[in-house]
């Protein structure tokens, strides 16, 4: 088994609740990188039978270190409307938060594209960029 799909693992344990375990190989000084905690918590969506379409948004709240060891995700649709889903996750460990997460899940019945923009300055200094995806019917 890759790293990867070791730090991913995750087994179910009850009513939308998983069980994972951090993994030496994504160990930061004080637990594992953000990365892959923000894949974890993506995944535990991803794994949901009531998903609609496909994750397209993530932002993720870093509440406390995550200690070596196991840990616990429980993901919860907030709504679900024509063709997005509102989720919403946390990391728990010993009972407390350790991490957690809002995410949106799409369906794109006609089309989509990605659009992305960059604003430079002078000197050749990136002031900001931009990307998202943009959905059109057909």
């Amino acid at each position: 088994m890759h790293n990867f799909d070791a730090a991913m693992a995750l087994q179910a344990v009850g009513d939308r609740r998983l069980r994972g375990r951090t993994t030496e190989p994504y160990a930061n000084m004080v637990g594992p990188f953000g990365g892959v905690t923000a894949a974890v918590l993506l995944r535990a969506i991803e794994r949901q039978d009531d998903r609609l379409g496909d994750p397209v948004t993530l932002s993720v709240n870093f509440v406390a270190a995550v200690a070596p060891g196991e840990f616990e995700v429980v993901p919860r649709c907030v709504r679900t409307n024509r063709s997005t889903q509102h989720w919403y996750v946390e990391m728990q460990q010993d009972g407390q938060v350790v991490a957690s997460a809002t995410a949106a899940a799409a369906r794109f019945d006609r089309g989509f594209f990605d659009q992305s923009a960059r604003l430079w300055g002078s000197g050749d200094v990136l002031l900001a960029s931009s990307h998202q995806i943009v959905y059109y019917k057909g």
